[in-house]
C-alpha cells in the first residue's frame, strides 16, 4: 500500500517569498536519520533520488510513499533548511484497509528486521540480502550495504547476540549501538544461503526437543543458530545389531554326502592278521572256513609294515535322511557413501527490512 503527504505537487517558496527553485526535499524513516524512498509510482517500483530536487518553479512533484509514518526536510539549493517534521501520517493508501486518513496499523506493516521470501534475486529497495554479508555507514566499507539507509538494521541486530560487529582493523568491540554506527563498524547480516528456516525450539514456552543438538548439531533454542546437513554418511554403529537367517533351498530333499581320501595315521608300519582257509581260490582271503575244508592256517601281510595309507570312498550313512542346513551371516560392510537427507526445496532470496 502507498500514500501520500500534502507537500505533493505543492510550490515552495523561500523566506522572502521567491520559488524556492532547485531546492531539496528529504525524507528519512520517522524518528530517524535514515534516508527513506519516495516514488514515482504508486506501486513504490521506481524511486526518486533522495532529495528531490524542486523544479525552477519550486514546485515538487507528484511523490507516493510507503504507509505509516514519515520524516522530511526542505533545504534551498545551498542545504539550508527551510523546514522540517517529523512523524508525519502518510495518507490515502492505495489498496487494502486502514485508508481515508485513519491511523496505520502497525501491525500490518514490515518493521525492521523482518525477513521475507522473494522469487527474484539482485537488490530489493528497502531490504538487504540476507546472505551473510556486512552492512554499515557509507566508510565502512561493508559488503553488502554501505549506506545511512542500513543505520536502523544496523542497531536492531546489534541488540542480538549472534550477529558479528567487525571493523576494519579487526574484531569489533561493543560499547553502543549509536557508537559503534558512528565509529563505522560492519554489521553482519544472517547467512540465509542455501538453507530453510525453521523456528526456535522453545519460543518463550518449553522446549519441543524436535531438534536436539545431538542430531541437529546445534541448540536450536538461540535464535540465529546454524545446523543440519546437505547429506550424512551412515556408519555401522548407526544400524542395529542384526543376522541374516535362513536354510538352503535344495537341501531339504534326500541326499548323499560323497567322500573319499586317505586314512589320517595309516603312514606308519603296522601289519594286518588274516587267515587263510586252504582249498578257497586265494589263500589269502579272509572269511570263515567253509565246512569240510582244511584247518586254516595264520599270519600277517609282509608289505603292510611298509609305510601307506588307506583309501577309502562311499557316502555317509544317515545324510540319506531328509535334513536342512541352517547358516547365519554378520551385518557385512558397505561402501559409506553419504545419502542425502534435505527435504524437497524451493531456491528464493530472503530479504531483511532495512
Amino acid at each position: 500500500m502507498s500514500g501520500t503527504i500534502n507537500l505533493s505537487l505543492s510550490q515552495q517558496f523561500d523566506s522572502e517569498g521567491r520559488p524556492l527553485g532547485g531546492g531539496l526535499l528529504h525524507f528519512f524513516m520517522a524518528g530517524t536519520s535514515t534516508p527513506q524512498s519516495a516514488f514515482i509510482d504508486t506501486a513504490l517500483t521506481l524511486p526518486y533520488p533522495n532529495p528531490i530536487v524542486l523544479d525552477a518553479s519550486g514546485r515538487v512533484p507528484s511523490f507516493y510513499l510507503a504507509d505509516g509514518q514519515i520524516k522530511f526536510r526542505l533545504e534551498d539549493k545551498n542545504g539550508l533548511t527551510i523546514f522540517a517534521a517529523d512523524n508525519l501520517l502518510v495518507i490515502g493508501p492505495s489498496g487494502g484497509g486502514g485508508g481515508g486518513g485513519g491511523s496505520v496499523d502497525p501491525r500490518t506493516q514490515f518493521q525492521t528486521g523482518d525477513l521475507k521470501p522473494r522469487y527474484g534475486t539482485g537488490f530489493h529497495d528497502g531490504w538487504v540480502r540476507a546472505n551473510g554479508g556486512t552492512i554499515g555507514d557509507s566508510s565502512s566499507s561493508s559488503s553488502e550495504l554501505q549506506d545511512a539507509a542500513a543505520e536502523a538494521l544496523f542497531k536492531f541486530l546489534w541488540s542480538t547476540a549472534l550477529p558479528m560487529l567487525t571493523q576494519a582493523g579487526g574484531a569489533a568491540t561493543k560499547t553502543t549501538a549509536n557508537g559503534d554506527w558512528l565509529g563505522h563498524n560492519r554489521m553482519t547480516l544472517p547467512d540465509f544461503r542455501g538453507r530453510a528456516i525453521v523456528g526456535l525450539d522453545d519460543m518463550g514456552a518449553a522446549a519441543a526437543n524436535r531438534l536436539t543438538a545431538a542430531f541437529w548439531g546445534a541448540d536450536a533454542k538461540v535464535l540465529g543458530n546454524a545446523g543440519g546437513a546437505e547429506s550424512r554418511a551412515l556408519l555401522e554403529t548407526h544400524v542395529p545389531p542384526h543376522q541374516h537367517s535362513g536354510t538352503t533351498g535344495d537341501e531339504n530333499s534326500p541326499h548323499d554326502h560323497d567322500y573319499g581320501g586317505n586314512t589320517d595315521g595309516q603312514s606308519n608300519q603296522h601289519h594286518h592278521p588274516f587267515t587263510a582257509v586252504l582249498g578257497q581260490t586265494s589263500s589269502f582271503q579272509a572269511g570263515p572256513n567253509p565246512a569240510g575244508a582244511a584247518s586254516p592256517t595264520g599270519g600277517n601281510t609282509g608289505d603292510a609294515s611298509d609305510d601307506h595309507h588307506h583309501h577309502y570312498a562311499g557316502t555317509t550313512g544317515n545324510p540319506n535322511d531328509p535334513h536342512q542346513h541352517d547358516f547365519t551371516t554378520d551385518n557385512g560392510t558397505g561402501s559409506g557413501t553419504a545419502f542425502a537427507v534435505a527435504t524437497p526445496s524451493l531456491v528464493v532470496t530472503v530479504y531483511q527490512k532495512l
